[in-house]
């Protein structure tokens, strides 16, 4: 009777092993998945930002009287999931010009995220 009772007593230790091992597993399994959609949306954010400061940079290289014509113009980034973009620029009261570089992406969970740059541009000093 005593080697029935230690055999039902190594069937459940290895049952509850089991069981525990299970939660482990699934418990590594989501946390490498969140990591993974983190790591996609932090990446997605970096380009974005990049693409925006590039934009700006880019505006900046244009002659003053030039800007007025990049106002409302469409971008778009390339590698992010529903990358695109807009640039306004609006004078100022003071004869700079603002310019506005609006980016948005889409999120792995499917939520829209947006990044506003703005500048202040005058004009050439000679």
């Amino acid at each position: 009777m005593n080697r029935r009772r230690q055999r039902g007593s190594m069937l459940i230790e290895a049952i509850i092993a089991m069981m525990v091992l299970i939660v482990v597993v699934a418990g590594f399994t989501t946390l490498t998945a969140t990591k993974a959609a983190a790591l996609g949306d932090a990446q997605a954010r970096s380009l974005a930002t990049r693409c925006a400061d590039a934009e700006i940079a880019r505006l900046r290289g244009l002659p003053f009287a030039d800007l007025e014509k990049e106002n409302n113009r469409a971008l778009t980034l390339a590698g992010v999931d529903g990358g695109r973009g807009r640039v306004t620029v609006r004078k100022t009261d003071d004869g700079l010009r603002e310019v506005r570089v609006r980016v948005m992406w889409r999120l792995r969970t499917g939520a829209d995220e947006t990044l506003v740059l703005y500048t202040l541009i005058g004009p050439e000093m000679k």
